[in-house]
């Protein structure tokens, strides 16, 4: 297993490096988030998901 160190400055830093992960992910892996609340993991995976979805037709 490995561990890395990503720093983000802002929401908008923290939103481009989900979508950079969204891209460079690979099926089946797991990727774990841990923070303190309001340290930005939902920002981050909404970033990566952007990438990886498509919007609903309703």
């Amino acid at each position: 297993m490995s561990e890395r160190l990503f720093v983000s400055r802002s929401e908008s830093e923290t939103r481009e490096l989900g979508r950079k992960l969204g891209e460079n992910i690979e099926a089946g892996l797991c990727v774990l988030l841990y923070g303190d609340l309001g340290a930005g993991k939902t920002v981050l995976v909404r970033g990566g998901l952007r990438r990886t979805t498509r919007p609903v037709r309703r």
